[in-house]
């Protein structure tokens, strides 16, 4: 489980940085900073997407 999720985030933070070359992954290991209900609301916002993503991923 922890390898999939790996590859996952791999994938997931290989295509931001490819269509966002200048922003500074290294803040992404540092903690969210943000109150829990906000990053909440960002993570079901961003769950479609997600889906996306996950079924263009060969796993």
């Amino acid at each position: 489980m922890k390898d999939t999720s790996m590859t996952c985030a791999h994938s997931v933070l290989g295509l931001v940085k490819f269509h966002f070359p200048s922003l500074n992954l290294s803040k992404v290991g540092e903690g969210m900073g943000c109150p829990e209900e906000q990053f909440n609301a960002y993570v079901d916002e961003a769950e479609p997407l997600a889906d996306k993503v996950a079924g263009m991923l060969d796993l």
